[in-house]
Order: structure tokens, then C-alpha cells, then sequence
């Protein structure tokens, strides 16, 4: 009950806010998609827009963000949802158009009536995938990796704890060999006792910032996005057999892709339809949106990673490290 009230008091302080000329269009939205909305105004929309959802409990998680620099009459949203999120909440904060508008999905829903049994089967079948929620992803990720015959659900587990895991890159330790290098070649080439000492204080400075650099680079890690391809889910699936990792560095993330090894008994499928994923993009641009779910697919999150455009492309981030099951093969 309280809850209840909680949600009715966020709606009510939403609609006493809210910004006359300011729409949320687009829709059916749909738990377990990326859904595609607009964002549009009568004057235009300026500074930062933000989509926020309301969960049952009354707590807010955000599902997209972006920055206006230029006043547009529309901005195109795309976001993931869940059954746990029963409203949104479109922000807008720049200049001259700050407010919000709220929408109802619970509300929305219901006024649509029944829902088609296509759909009651699909929400079933994705409540069904529990995502693993892993807190912490560090370590040195194995070459080899054998699942033990569990359900589909139990092999996420062992998968997300034994595999997706970030270790330190060694590729920011270049710039540190790069400035060590030069320095040395320095000092080598120094003739005279006054330039020898000139140089090697400038290999001591210069090692100090390369190190600096790369202390720096080596706390920040790539966005990494995990994959591990199963086969169908469904009653009575075991997987079982052994995965190979295979890592791929793509413009601005890392991704990292286990596949059956082919001859060792493996019932895990590199083209299976239910695909496991992780998210780990605490910093940097994020990872490709339909690098992760193609269109079409179906997914539940963990937590619902958050949206944004970069350069025109659509990227998940997350502050928190995200699994997430993909089904690419549905009604």
C-alpha cells in the first residue's frame, strides 16, 4: 500500500511540473524490447533530455540521456524496458525549456485490454531467463571453460562468474616504453657531462609521466562487451561441454565472445537463439546498442543499462556491471 501511494505521489509532483507543448510519442512501448520514442515540442527542445523510468516500487532509474546543442522540434529516444517499470518520465533542462511530461504504461496497458496470448507466452518465456547479476568483473578471463550440464538459467551463473570478468590492458604501458625509449636514446646521443645531466633529468621526468599515464589509462579499462551463444531455451535443455574465448578490439570497445569448441561434446552452440551477455562501460563511449541486440531480438537486463546517441550511433552504458539474456529467435 504504501508503495502504492508513493507512485501516485511521483505522478501527481510530475503532472504539477510538467511542460506545456512537451510529448513523449511513439509507442506501444513494450517490456523486454528497445523501444523507439520522440521527443517533441512546440518551441523546440535545448540543453538535456532525459528519459526516466518509475519502477513499482516508486525508485527511478534513468534509460536514456542525451545533450541538445542545437534547439531541434524532435529528438528520437530509444530505451530498454521491463515489466519492473510501470512509467516514464520525459526531462527536458536547457534554456527556456525546462519541465517534464509522465506517461502511464500501467495505465496505458491496461486502457489496451487483454494481452494477445502471443505476448502473455513471450513476457512468460523472458521471466524465465533470469539475468546472473555479477558485482565485481576483475580478473584475467580463462582461454578454456567447461559448463557442467546445468539449466539454461544455472549455466548463466557458472558462465558469468567463471568467464566475464575485465583484466588491466597492457596496452597503456606503451606510452610509458615509448617515453623511456626516447629518453635513453637521448642520454645515448649526449656527448658532453652537462648534457648528460639535462638529459637525465628529462628521463626522470618523462618516466614519471609516462608512469603517470599509464596508472591512469591502465584504472580506466575498455568498455567490454561479453557474449556466450546457447541453444534454444526450453524444458529439460542441459548445456554442457567446453568454450573457447575469442577477443575482438573494435572501435572504442573490446569485445570478448565464447563459442563451442567443436569435437569435445559441447551441446553449447555458437548460432544458438538465446544468447548470454555482459556489459562493462563504466567510462568511455559505451557499446553499440545492436552490437548487443540486434533488431528484433528480445532482452532482459539485470538493470536497465542506459541509452544515449554518440556520433549517431545508439550505446548502452552503465555505471554497474549489466548481464543480459538476448533472444534472437521468437514468435
Amino acid at each position: 500500500m504504501r508503495s502504492r501511494f508513493r507512485c501516485l505521489a511521483l505522478l501527481l509532483s510530475m503532472a504539477a511540473q510538467a511542460l506545456p507543448g512537451l510529448h513523449l510519442e511513439g509507442g506501444p512501448f513494450l517490456p523486454y524490447r528497445i523501444n523507439h520514442a520522440t521527443a517533441t515540442h512546440t518551441d523546440g527542445l535545448l540543453g538535456t533530455v532525459e528519459l526516466m523510468g518509475q519502477r513499482w516500487d516508486g525508485t527511478r532509474v534513468p534509460l536514456f540521456r542525451t545533450r541538445v546543442a542545437a534547439r531541434s522540434q524532435a529528438v528520437a529516444l530509444d530505451f530498454y524496458l521491463d515489466e519492473d517499470i510501470r512509467g516514464l518520465e520525459l526531462q527536458v533542462d536547457g534554456q527556456g525549456s525546462d519541465g517534464s511530461v509522465a506517461f502511464d504504461l500501467a495505465a496505458a496497458e491496461g486502457k489496451a485490454g487483454a494481452l494477445a496470448a502471443g505476448e502473455t507466452a513471450l513476457r512468460k518465456r523472458m521471466r524465465g531467463l533470469d539475468p546472473p547479476v555479477h558485482f565485481a568483473p576483475d580478473g584475467a578471463p580463462p582461454e578454456r571453460f567447461s559448463l557442467l550440464g546445468s539449466d539454461l538459467v544455472m549455466a548463466g551463473f557458472q558462465a558469468s562468474y567463471g568467464l566475464f570478468a575485465v583484466s588491466a590492458s597492457r596496452a597503456p604501458l606503451m606510452p610509458l616504453g615509448g617515453f623511456v625509449l626516447a629518453a635513453l636514446i637521448a642520454t645515448a646521443i649526449a656527448s658532453s657531462t652537462l648534457g648528460r645531466r639535462i638529459v637525465a633529468r628529462v628521463l626522470t621526468v618523462t618516466a614519471a609521466l609516462g608512469a603517470t599515464v599509464a596508472i591512469v589509462l591502465l584504472a580506466i579499462p575498455r568498455p567490454t562487451l561479453f557474449s556466450l551463444a546457447f541453444p534454444a531455451d526450453g524444458p529439460g535443455v542441459r548445456v554442457s561441454g567446453m568454450v573457447e574465448r575469442k577477443v575482438d578490439e573494435l572501435p572504442g570497445y573490446t569485445r570478448v565472445t565464447y563459442a563451442a569448441v567443436q569435437g569435445e561434446g559441447a551441446s553449447v552452440v555458437s548460432s544458438g537463439t538465446v544468447e548470454l551477455v555482459g556489459l562493462w562501460a563504466p567510462t568511455g563511449k559505451g557499446v553499440p546498442v545492436a552490437d548487443m541486440v540486434p533488431a528484433g531480438a528480445l532482452v532482459r537486463f539485470s538493470s536497465p543499462p542506459l541509452a544515449t546517441w554518440v556520433e549517431g550511433e545508439l550505446v548502452f552504458g552503465s555505471k554497474d556491471f549489466v548481464t543480459g539474456w538476448v533472444v534472437h529467435a521468437h514468435p
